[in-house]
C-alpha cells in the first residue's frame, strides 16, 4: 500500500513521531524562503529519515542545540545522527520538529 508521506521531498512535523532520528547527510545550503509575504533565509539539509533522503530546515532551537554540541560548522554534523521531538509552535496551531544530538548508547557486554 502506499505511504503518502514518502511523497514529500520535506521532513514535516505531521510525518514525525518523537523518538524518530535523522542523519545528516550534506553540510546543507542556505536558501531564501518566502512566507507570508516576507523573504527570510533558511538552512536546508538533506538527511535520511526512515531510509528516505529528506531535505530538513532546522528551526533556530533546533540549530542552537545541534550547533551547542557540534559546533558552528555544519560540515561537522555530516554523519551525525539527531533525535526528533515534535512540539507546538509559539500560536499553538501548528507543529515543529526540534532535532537534539541523539546520545550513542553502549552495550555494557560490550564496553571496554
Amino acid at each position: 500500500m502506499p505511504n503518502i508521506s514518502k511523497l514529500s521531498r520535506y521532513l514535516k512535523a505531521a510525518n514525525v513521531k518523537d523518538g524518530d532520528t535523522i542523519k545528516f547527510m550534506d553540510a546543507g545550503s542556505i536558501v531564501e524562503k518566502e512566507s507570508q509575504g516576507k523573504t527570510r533565509q533558511a538552512l536546508e539539509m538533506n538527511v535520511i529519515y526512515k531510509g528516505d533522503t529528506k531535505i530538513y530546515s532546522p528551526n533556530m532551537q533546533s540549530q542552537g542545540l545541534l550547533a551547542e554540541k557540534w559546533g558552528d560548522e555544519t560540515e561537522e554534523w555530516v554523519g551525525k545522527e539527531a533525535k526528533l521531538y515534535v512540539m507546538p509552535t509559539p500560536n499553538g496551531k501548528d507543529k515543529t520538529i526540534i532535532a537534539k544530538p541523539a546520545e550513542k548508547t553502549v552495550d555494557p557486554e560490550y564496553e571496554d
